[in-house]
């Protein structure tokens, strides 16, 4: 219950001050054309839903800079896997048939907001072909994602430098954030309801997830976390705070991952 007092306690100082105090150098300029960090992606407890519009199907994941001295990626960013690197798409077809694909280098992927987020899109056209109704992204551990090189860069990506982004430094975000007890469950939680996010069945479908979480082991003080954030954004934007339900809960995700981004630089920094 400490615990739990604590993160509720912090939830309130990074919302209210979540960008200002980002860490610094994750918000570095080494030259106003230099091409962005690379990014690390998190390893997912459960797949993320893909919302479809028109011909194309997203999703939104949390992600950290592994290069705190390089510049943030404007929103919109190309990015792409680490060469050897993967996603999945799971589903059910419309006769209960599980699929599960392997989404390789050539999949979709764009900074959302700076260092916190991406979105991942695949072509509807996928899910069609393999009669899904409904499908999901699966990020495994240690996946890394490198911006997609541009004619702009004034100082591209080196192969050194993204063999240590990925390497050593994908390895030190495992150890930091991915393992992380307590807020990075919270984020998984917060990263499934605001890419779920129906028109109706909201709390039913967060109470499922919860009930999943505790079931699976996940900590009291994250599920306790997660909880307070999911009343918050219901209060938020019952009184106009927010403009959208989704809005806050991806704002708050992004809160905590500047919040987990400290150690993660400080270890980064150090060469630990």
């Amino acid at each position: 219950m400490e615990g739990e007092k604590t993160m509720n306690h912090r939830a309130f100082r990074w919302t209210l001050a979540g960008v200002l105090v980002a860490a610094p150098a994750c918000f570095a300029a080494s030259g106003a054309a230099a091409a962005p960090q690379v990014l690390a992606l998190f390893s997912t407890d459960r797949p993320v839903a893909l919302s479809c519009a028109g011909d194309v199907c997203r999703a939104e994941l949390p992600t950290l800079c592994l290069q705190p001295g390089r510049r943030v990626p404007q929103p919109g960013r190309a990015y792409r896997l680490a060469d050897g690197q993967s996603l999945s798409l799971v589903g059910r077809g419309a006769d209960g048939r599980e699929v599960s694909l392997v989404l390789g280098r050539a999949t979709a992927i764009a900074a959302s907001r700076t260092h916190v987020a991406v979105t991942v899109s695949v072509p509807r056209a996928l899910l069609d072909r393999h009669g899904l109704e409904r499908a999901a992204i699966a990020v495994g551990g240690n996946v890394s994602a490198i911006p997609v090189s541009a004619a702009e860069d004034f100082r591209p990506q080196t192969a050194g430098e993204i063999a240590a982004a990925t390497g050593h430094g994908r390895r030190l975000a495992t150890a930091i954030v991915d393992r992380e007890p307590d807020r990075m469950p919270a984020v998984r939680l917060m990263t499934r309801m605001s890419n779920a996010l129906l028109a109706g069945g909201r709390d039913a479908a967060w109470a499922s997830m919860i009930a999943e979480a505790e079931a699976s082991g996940v900590s009291g003080a994250a599920v306790g976390f997660a909880r307070f954030n999911y009343e918050l954004c219901k209060f938020k934007t019952a009184n106009r705070i927010v403009a959208t339900f989704r809005e806050c809960l991806r704002g708050l995700s992004d809160d905590s991952m500047e919040f987990l981004n400290t150690d993660l630089e400080r270890a980064l920094g150090s060469g630990s």
